[in-house]
C-alpha cells in the first residue's frame, strides 16, 4: 500500500489471506470486503484453535472451494473433493462463506461425550461452523485423515443442531463416514 490503511482494511486483507491459505488468525473476527463478519471471534473464542473455511468474495478475487486445516488432517469444501481448489468444479455465489473453527490446533483433544439417550462417544476435537449468505444450500464435505484416530474407532460426525453444545439426543444428527480404503 502507498498510504496508511485503516485497521478494518487490514483485518479484511488478513481475513482474505487466512481463508485463501487456511491460516488461523488469532484474537480477531474475519471480515469480507463488505465488512461482514464471516467468523465471529468475539462470540466463539473457544473454537479458535484452528480456523479455516471456504467462500467467495469477488471484490478481492477470493474463490476458495476447499481447504486443508488442523495440521492437514481435515479437508473441508463444497461439492466433492478434488486434487486442488482449482480442480473443484463447484460454484459458490459471491458473498457466501462457510467458516469452521476447532477448539484445538490438531485432533489431539480426546474427551468422552455421554448423550442423554445413553450412548458414549469419544470426542476428538469440537468444532463450530459459521455460515454467511446462502452457503447452507451447498453440498459440503469434511475429509478426515483417519490416521488421527485409533483403528478400532469409527469416526462419526455429531451435529448439534441447537448450537448449545449439549448434544441432546433429539437435537443431534449423526453422519457416518464413507470409508475409502484406496
Amino acid at each position: 500500500f502507498d498510504h496508511r490503511i485503516s485497521d478494518t482494511a487490514v483485518i479484511q486483507w488478513i481475513s482474505y489471506l487466512a481463508v485463501k491459505y487456511g491460516i488461523t488468525l488469532s484474537q480477531t473476527d474475519y471480515l469480507d470486503s463488505r465488512k461482514n463478519v464471516i467468523w465471529d471471534y468475539t462470540n466463539y473464542p473457544d473454537y479458535c484453535g484452528t480456523i479455516a473455511g471456504v467462500g467467495r468474495d469477488d471484490s478481492t478475487g477470493l474463490y476458495q472451494k476447499q481447504t486443508y486445516f488442523a495440521d492437514g488432517q481435515i479437508i473441508m469444501g463444497i461439492g466433492s473433493l478434488a486434487n486442488t481448489n482449482e480442480e473443484n468444479t463447484s460454484i459458490i455465489a459471491d458473498g457466501d462463506f462457510l467458516i469452521m473453527g476447532m477448539d484445538s490446533s490438531a485432533l489431539q483433544h480426546h474427551v468422552e461425550l455421554y448423550t442423554q439417550s445413553g450412548e458414549t462417544y469419544e470426542v476428538i476435537g469440537r468444532s463450530m461452523m459459521q455460515a454467511t449468505g446462502d452457503v447452507m444450500t451447498y453440498n459440503t464435505f469434511l475429509w478426515l485423515d483417519t490416521n488421527a484416530v485409533q483403528d478400532t474407532v469409527v469416526p462419526v460426525l455429531l451435529i448439534d443442531r441447537s448450537g448449545s453444545g449439549d448434544f441432546l439426543a433429539w437435537e443431534i444428527d449423526m453422519v457416518w463416514p464413507i470409508i475409502n480404503d484406496s
